[in-house]
């Protein structure tokens, strides 16, 4: 920063003091966490009509948010008598020398320069003393995830010192709230920054809690980063539905974009694409709702999960993104998908796909045909339904609607669908029995039930599921 015009200063209009040339310049070395600092000026104090020249002998520098400790200015009338001004290195580092005719005099860098001179621009911190052991985390560089895409969402912290190891091992990214998803993170040094990175699309408008990261300097001193809590941009927000999470041969789901949200801007712009690497085709990538294949499944010859990722930006290039993974299911299938929304008391609000067929067991048999009860006991989770005609006649092919099994009024079903320890005392549902069949020994054989859970209240955030077991229909109508 340079200024050639001269600046006067006043007291009661009287001037009393100009400047009439200066520079000045900062630096930052972000790899090193130090400052360097150049000043250089003319002043003319009018009184006297003396002129007095303000020169960078070596540059001030120092450790960012400490005083200085190198460098060296000088203070003089042309060709007359000059002083010079240096840091008080290494005890009592907040003073400074002041070097006339050979004597040295000692006062405070504060009753002559603003303290924030040496900190990190960003940081609104006290200016500490030089100390060889000093270590302290100044905070993000940035405001973070102004997007949510996989580009652009990392932390950038800066320490005070160059970084010599960081211990992860108790490293914590994940959402904050239900189901508490962890993040996937990578955590890089480079000097004295520190990079967070989070390997999958964060969910847009949510908020994440970072923690556990232990980061020394090269004398071993320790800083803990304590919780950062980070919220991603709600200006646009993602929102995949499909018509299964599930696929084979010749039966793909259909993929749809047309819930995602435009909350900031006018135009929504989706784009599809595969993370995976299997040969994806997508009918139209650019399309809110699209059909996928897969050209290279011969025989059923692909088995691995397909993870898809919709991006969804405004004009203004906010973006966002979310990925949705197809599991392979063979013929027969047994599954339980579920889609709860937000406020629902039973999915949580979460997408859950389950599909260990030894988890599933069944009590059914066609002695009872009036009732079905379907059972799923995985390794880290439990699921249940119960259904039940309304009149006590065989349940069949068809729709249905409703009430809490099995405490259903006149009229209606009964239904509950409940799972890891969470339950309705009332409930509306509407679901449909598309497939039912028994072994010959009575025993359920075949069941595949879709269904909308409505829990405590009419109108509640619904849980919509899918329950396939060993069904050898469509998986995708």
């Amino acid at each position: 920063m340079s200024n050639s015009q001269p600046v006067v200063f006043s007291v009661l209009n009287i001037p009393f003091i100009s400047i009439d040339s200066s520079s000045f310049s900062k630096t930052q070395n972000l790899n090193l966490a130090k400052y360097t600092l150049e000043l250089n000026a003319q002043i003319t104090e009018f009184l006297s009509q003396s002129t007095f020249n303000v020169t960078t002998n070596t540059p001030l520098s120092g450790f960012l948010g400490e005083f200085p400790n190198q460098g060296e200015l000088s203070i003089g009338q042309p060709g007359g008598e000059s002083f010079r001004v240096q840091p008080n290195n290494i005890i009592d580092s907040d003073m400074l020398k002041l070097i006339v005719n050979g004597q040295t005099y000692r006062t405070r860098w504060s009753e002559y320069v603003e303290g924030t001179l040496f900190g990190f621009d960003n940081a609104n911190q006290y200016t500490n003393e030089y100390r060889i052991d000093n270590f302290v985390n100044f905070g993000q560089l940035t405001s973070f995830l102004q997007f949510s895409n996989i580009e652009a969402p990392v932390l950038k912290l800066l320490m005070s010192r160059p970084i010599d190891r960081v211990d992860i091992s108790s490293l914590t990214f994940r959402l904050d709230g239900f189901p508490y998803t962890t993040v996937p993170t990578e955590v890089t040094t480079d000097g004295a920054l520190l990079t967070v990175t989070p390997l999958v699309p964060l969910k847009a408008g949510m908020t994440y809690s970072i923690y556990g990261i232990d980061v020394f300097s090269e004398f071993g001193q320790a800083a803990y980063m304590s919780f950062l809590d980070i919220t991603t941009s709600d200006a646009v927000i993602p929102n995949i539905t499909a018509t299964s999470r599930a696929y084979r041969q010749d039966d793909y789901p259909t993929l749809d974009a047309s819930a995602s949200e435009l909350n900031a801007g006018s135009n929504l712009t989706i784009l599809w694409t595969e993370v995976s690497n299997v040969g994806v085709v997508f009918e139209d990538a650019s399309a809110a709702i699209t059909a996928i294949s897969l050209p290279n499944n011969v025989n059923d010859s692909v088995t691995a999960d397909i993870k898809i990722r919709l991006t969804v930006s405004n004009e203004s290039g906010r973006t966002a993104q979310e990925d949705i993974t197809l599991s392979h299911q063979p013929s027969p299938a047994s599954y339980i998908s579920l889609v709860s929304a937000e406020g629902d008391y039973i999915g949580q609000g979460a997408l859950w796909f389950l599909n260990q067929p030894i988890a599933f067991s069944s009590e059914s048999t066609n002695q009872t045909p009036s009732e079905l009860v379907l059972n799923y006991n995985g390794v880290s989770s439990s699921w249940w339904m119960n259904i039940q005609s309304a009149d006590g006649s065989p349940l069949a092919i068809g729709e249905y609607s409703a009430q809490r099994w099995p405490f259903q009024g006149p009229g209606f079903a009964g239904f509950d669908f409940s799972g890891d320890g969470r339950g309705c005392n009332e409930l509306t549902a509407d679901f449909e029995i598309i497939e039912l069949a028994y072994a010959s020994n009575g025993d359920l054989a075949q069941l595949s039930v879709d269904f909308t859970q409505y829990c405590e209240y009419a109108g509640a955030p619904p849980l919509r599921g899918q329950v396939r077991f060993n069904s050898s229909m469509r998986i995708n109508p």
